[in-house]
């Protein structure tokens, strides 16, 4: 009788891990970086991303970086303003990004 409690116990935690992993996976992430074309900052992101920012995404990698859980944002974005931070590093790789010629705007 102890085993089976002991292991209909653990099924409930396997679950339960289970199922935070996949509301984890599923809350919504927020862009913080500077505004692009393609995406403006405070983007809300809910589910999977739209086929035009995983483009932009291979263009510029660092704007995945600036995906972030909104539940982190204002500790994301502290980094953003500090010098010597990947997230600094980031938000500058974007803005140069942002800033290189595109076709068709000479």
């Amino acid at each position: 009788m102890m085993d089976s409690s002991k292991t209909e116990s653990k099924k409930m935690k396997s679950a339960a891990k289970t199922t935070d992993t996949a509301q984890a996976k599923a809350s919504p992430r927020i862009y913080i970086g500077p505004n692009l074309l393609e995406m403006i900052k405070y983007t809300v992101l809910a589910n999977e991303v739209p086929a035009h920012i995983k483009a932009l995404i291979e263009k510029c990698p660092a704007v995945e970086k600036l995906i972030v859980d909104i539940k982190d944002i204002a500790e994301k974005e502290s980094k953003i303003v500090k010098k010597g931070t990947l997230e600094h590093r980031y938000y500058q790789e974007v803005i140069e990004y942002a800033n290189q010629p595109r076709k068709g705007d000479q």
